[in-house]
């Protein structure tokens, strides 16, 4: 049964602080296939902020993120209110300015 679109924000918000590169990559695919399971595939899965957010952390583990590009802050912004947690979505337009 897949997650949530709101558990798979929370889930990308919460690997943000993992260190694993390969259990990244494993939950990246485990997300990815539930993104599909609601009928978002194709670009709209590349593109989508839940999988930005997690390619964006695989670039953090391999030391080449790279925050100039405004979609990445935005698809973090986009997460958090994805969450329901408004209060941390202040948080990171906060610290992102």
């Amino acid at each position: 049964m897949a997650r949530t679109i709101q558990e798979l924000a929370q889930e990308a918000v919460f690997v943000q602080s993992a260190c694993n590169f390969i259990a990244v990559v494993n939950g990246m695919a485990r997300a990815m296939a539930d993104l599909r399971a609601h009928g978002i595939t194709g670009d709209a899965l590349a593109t989508h902020p839940i999988a930005i957010v997690w390619t964006d952390k695989l670039t953090s583990l391999q030391g080449i993120q790279n925050f100039a590009h405004s979609e990445i802050i935005e698809a973090h912004a986009a997460v958090e209110r994805l969450t329901g947690n408004i209060e941390e979505t202040a948080h990171v337009k906060t610290s992102q300015a």
